[in-house]
């Protein structure tokens, strides 16, 4: 999405709106989407890939590309030697409200020091002015237990309120009704890099994770360089040595 402000081009990415593009596209070029739990990798004797079981079937392949957000580590027993145990997760909520009074362009990531928030480190909120005339607000960051099934994410009530609480007091110009309160998991990992690339041990198999908040924003380029390692052996659009895969 394209928004000008003050004579600047500022780009955002509507993780909605992008991801139904991207898949989109896709369909137009052949790709199928499958829904289904995917339950491990086959391999041969050598361990080379050779199919995914998916529900009750395997389904042939000779290359798998393991994307699994912040349920990543548990993949943990499809690899003989990569270590996907370090990809942890953090829940965040959420809110999208809709102001009275319409909202420049440019995104804030402030630090908030506030006794009310009952917390002992600065709350962190992100705003994000879109150009539909919604504001989308997060934060309250926890390390509520990760569910087994995405669709069974909780919100947590008390952090709801506490961004409303932060609406409220941030600025007058965000008063407005609240259209949609939600919560995700982000894939963490420890300095901030995530995991991309061929996973040791393996033939076959590649892993991309671990990229906390800015899954969304760097996905192509994660994409880009995970096409190439298979394609090409290797990525050469980037030196991607700093993304490997730690092995047990």
């Amino acid at each position: 999405i394209n928004a000008e402000y003050m004579g600047v081009l500022l780009l955002l990415v509507n993780p909605r709106l992008f991801t139904q593009a991207i898949l989109k596209d896709a369909r137009a070029r052949g790709t199928q989407l499958r829904m289904g739990v995917a339950r491990g990798i086959r391999y041969d004797a050598t361990n080379t890939v050779t199919g995914v079981y998916v529900d009750d079937e395997v389904i042939p392949a000779d290359v798998v590309v393991v994307c699994l957000g912040p349920w990543t580590a548990t993949s943990a027993s499809w690899f003989p030697r990569g270590d996907t145990s370090k990809i942890l997760y953090e829940r965040v909520h959420s809110i999208v409200l809709r102001p009275e009074t319409p909202i420049p362009a440019p995104a804030l990531f402030l630090d908030i020091y506030d006794p009310a928030c009952e917390a002992e480190f600065p709350v962190e909120p992100e705003i994000y002015p879109r150009p539909d005339g919604t504001v989308y607000l997060c934060g309250c960051a926890d390390q509520h237990p990760l569910p087994e099934d995405p669709r069974d994410v909780e919100v947590e009530e008390d952090s709801i309120k506490r961004l409303h609480y932060l609406k409220e007091n941030i600025s007058s110009k965000l008063m407005g009704p609240v259209e949609v309160t939600q919560a995700c998991y982000m894939p963490q990992r420890a300095a901030n890099v995530p995991c991309i690339g061929s996973v040791p041990g393996t033939s076959g198999a590649f892993l991309a994770s671990g990229h906390g908040c800015w899954g969304i924003l760097t996905a192509p380029s994660t994409g880009l360089i995970i096409s190439e390692m298979i394609l090409d052996g290797h990525a050469h659009s980037l030196d991607a040595s700093v993304f490997r895969i730690p092995e047990c």
